[in-house]
């Protein structure tokens, strides 16, 4: 993953498993049979929802009740892939992003981490009713306020978990413009 792309200011859950330091990475195929089933079912209905949508909406008319009837089902399932994913959530693991992107993140830890070592990471994205499993090298490690901020870059990602990153952090950036716009407004008035 060296292409660099935006981060946004997100706090997101996270699991971290620190690797062995003589812990070898998965290969791509290896990583693809070590994701958990629900983590996968998530990416195909995430897939999915976007592709149907966007066909029946060029329609006209009907096709836009039938997305809207569709969105509502979508809606079911998501809440229902959030509880799946939710289950595969360890408290014990867990953490906090900072920041996120589609070729890093920035998490809120405890202890420090040394730069250079390999993460496992499951990264929950609840607006989106899905979640990533990857791999993830800490870039660098700073003492903030008690605490450290962790950087790390994705080293191991599907490529379809690598496109639910973008399409998650452009939509965490639109609200973010939202957001501003309707302070704008309300200081404006």
């Amino acid at each position: 993953m060296s292409d660099q792309y935006f981060s946004v200011p997100h706090r997101l859950p996270l699991n971290v498993t620190p690797l062995v330091d003589d812990s070898e990475l998965p290969t791509l195929e290896q990583l693809d049979d070590e994701i958990p089933d629900a983590f996968k079912l998530a990416s195909e209905v995430s897939t999915v929802d976007s592709g149907t949508a966007r066909a029946l909406r060029n329609m006209g008319d009907t096709g836009d009740e039938i997305a809207a009837f569709l969105e509502q089902q979508a809606r079911k399932i998501n809440v229902i892939m959030g509880y799946i994913l939710s289950m595969q959530d360890d408290p014990e693991l867990r953490h906090h992003t900072v920041s996120f992107g589609a070729s890093e993140f920035i998490y809120e830890s405890d202890k420090a981490v040394t730069e250079g070592s390999y993460l496992q990471v499951k990264l929950f994205l609840h607006d989106e009713a899905s979640a990533v499993y990857a791999y993830a090298q800490v870039t660098g490690c700073e003492s903030v306020e008690e605490q450290f901020h962790v950087s790390a870059k994705f080293c191991r990602l599907r490529e379809s978990d690598h496109e639910l990153l973008i399409r998650a952090t452009l939509h965490v950036q639109s609200k973010l413009l939202k957001k501003r716009a309707e302070k704008r407004k309300g200081e404006d008035a």
